[in-house]
């Protein structure tokens, strides 16, 4: 809620020390803050803390070789964070492979919805858009109200398509 309140520094304050919090993990620690700090502008910082999480995620995790979806798509989103596209366009693909809609309506939308932010990341906003539009037709947790407010949506706000489509589903 403090990334979507636009609050990057109450992110750092409450991840203070890591383990602080119960159920709080290793890589949650370093890809929220690297992800405060990315909102935030520092990229320098935000860099420092996904490669934690991207060594993390390789070391501890074994995640190249998991069979865990979501860790995949973690790992492919902390990829992009670093720039590293082609690779987590790569890893993104592979983890709505291994949980596809079909097979787990929810997991797999969530899925989905992280391969358009991962999008939205890597600056390919058609594609984005196009996941979004099927993401906004189907049962999913993406909201018009999430879409007008998250910031992770910023690099979409003057686009068009982007515009007519929040429009059209706040009126709808």
């Amino acid at each position: 809620m403090d990334i979507v309140a636009r609050d990057y520094a109450r992110v750092h304050q409450r991840y203070r020390y890591l383990g602080m919090y119960a159920g709080q993990d290793t890589t949650e620690y370093y890809i929220q803050r690297g992800t405060a700090y990315w909102f935030a502008g520092d990229k320098v910082r935000a860099q420092a803390y996904l490669d934690s999480a991207r060594v993390y995620l390789e070391t501890a995790q074994h995640v190249k070789s998991t069979d865990n979806a979501q860790a995949v798509m973690g790992y492919a989103l902390t990829l992009a964070g670093l720039g590293r596209n082609e690779e987590a366009v790569r890893y993104s693909d592979q983890a709505v492979e291994m949980l596809p809609l079909e097979r787990d309506a929810i997991a797999g939308s969530e899925l989905l919805a992280s391969q358009m932010i991962l999008h939205i990341i890597l600056k390919d906003f058609d594609r984005a858009i196009r996941e979004l539009e099927y993401l906004l037709s189907i049962p999913a947790t993406m909201t018009p109200t999430i879409l007008r407010i998250h910031p992770g949506f910023d690099p979409l706000r003057d686009n068009p398509r982007f515009k007519r489509l929040v429009e059209q589903k706040i009126n709808s």
